[in-house]
């Protein structure tokens, strides 16, 4: 409904009009993206007596994680963008290796 209303905000603003005779686009509508309001979630502990971390690079992987109780464990993403596929492999398997031994459970 917000995007909606947004567009019929916009759509004839002189902005727009002076854009479009310009050949660009139009600034016409509002996308809003991410929540709104922190839900309050139980812990993967309290659901199911486990400890568990996620290796994530992202800040959405990383606050979904946080949400549910898991500890981070941060990989480098524009590092691993440089690497090569086997390395990123090897990198991977060697962070997931160590966060085992302290940790019930692993996600990737």
């Amino acid at each position: 409904e917000i995007v909606e209303q947004s567009y019929e905000l916009l759509k004839d603003l002189p902005l727009n009009k002076k854009r479009e005779k310009e050949g660009k686009p139009p600034a016409n509508i509002l996308l809003p993206r991410g929540a709104a309001i922190k839900l309050e979630l139980p812990s993967i502990k309290e659901l199911y007596g486990i400890n568990g971390v996620a290796i994530a690079a992202g800040a959405l992987y990383i606050g979904i994680a946080k949400a549910i109780g898991l500890r981070i464990k941060r990989a480098e993403a524009t590092v691993l963008k440089q690497l090569e596929f086997p390395s990123v492999l090897k990198g991977a398997y060697l962070i997931s290796a160590a966060v085992l031994k302290q940790h019930s459970v692993t996600r990737a």
